[in-house]
């Protein structure tokens, strides 16, 4: 017995069933698709450098004597960013330049470096490893001295599907007012996301630099989701509090809601259409079979008119 559905009309998913299908993609692509990227006052990079060179169980002097080998500074210079109050110590450009390669050399900072001074302070802005985040999260100066903005990002497929998505996670220094300034250009972009579509890379930016005019973005206590183009959306959020939130997990649950309410509007549309066909289709049917039956009784009539003046003649 044939089904309740029309030619090529096929059931659609329970709704749970479809959150899970998105939120589980999701949540493989920001895993696996995942960009860190950094702008650090100078002094918070040093900072950043020693808690790495921490993990190699270095004792402090020896630490002191590499970096003092790799900047040129002196070795009471570096003292000063091991000591009571190292968040004060400062470095000059020339020194920073230097340890920035050397963090570059050892595989910690993957391609372009840019430097910027902005209100009278030096920062330093590139793509980290990934084990990166686990260290500034973990780093109680560092994590006490930025903050976090994670922009999740989504791109719908077919209908039911979602084609991909890739999560960017900012991680600036509390001193810097807006990193609005780091959208403004997208060669960065394409540089650090060479693994992603160009046009997908200069759609997202100019839509996150247009949601960041718009949007207040200093603490932000729930996602922001943004469609910025046909099938492609973003989600915001900001954080002051490094180690205590699962950004992945916020992002996905917002994206996951957009995307699932944008199903349920293109479901009710093709209902909706499903549904005038129907009713048009009944009417047409309808007028059909009047006009059929009125021809067949007009000439139903004509044949017993026909017969009875043969009858009569």
């Amino acid at each position: 017995m044939p089904g309740p559905f029309l030619p090529n009309h096929q059931p659609h998913d329970h709704p749970s069933v479809s959150s899970f299908r998105i939120k589980e993609k999701l949540k493989r692509d920001f895993d696996g698709n995942t960009h860190n990227i950094f702008a650090l006052a100078a002094e918070e990079f040093v900072q950043l450098w020693i808690a790495v060179q921490k993990q190699s169980q270095l004792s402090i002097e020896a630490m002191q004597k590499k970096l003092s080998e790799i900047t040129g500074l002196s070795l009471a210079q570096t003292m000063l960013f091991f000591g009571a109050n190292y968040g004060s110590a400062t470095i000059e450009s020339t020194a920073l330049s230097k340890l920035a390669y050397d963090f570059k050399k050892s595989g910690n900072i993957l391609g372009l470096i840019e430097y910027k001074r902005l209100n009278g302070k030096k920062y330093i802005i590139f793509k980290g490893r990934p084990g990166l985040r686990k260290i500034i999260t973990g780093t109680r100066y560092l994590a006490s001295n930025a903050k976090l903005m994670s922009v999740g990002i989504g791109t719908k497929g077919s209908f039911k599907g979602l084609k991909s998505g890739f999560l960017i996670s900012i991680f600036f220094s509390i001193t810097l007012n807006t990193v609005n300034w780091l959208f403004e250009d997208d060669y960065r972009w394409t540089h650090w996301l060479a693994t992603t579509s160009t046009d997908i890379i200069k759609v997202v930016i100019s839509g996150v630099a247009a949601a960041l005019v718009t949007t207040t973005l200093t603490i932000m206590t729930a996602t922001v989701v943004v469609p910025i183009a046909l099938g492609i959306a973003v989600a915001l959020m900001v954080s002051g509090k490094l180690n205590e939130i699962d950004d992945i997990y916020a992002l996905t649950d917002s994206l996951t809601l957009y995307f699932e309410k944008k199903e349920k509007e293109i479901v009710s549309k093709l209902e909706s259409g499903i549904r005038e066909v129907l009713v048009f289709s009944a009417r047409k049917l309808r007028v059909l079979v009047h006009n059929f039956v009125e021809a067949r009784i007009r000439r139903l009539i004509h044949y017993i008119s026909q017969s009875a003046n043969m009858r009569l003649n």
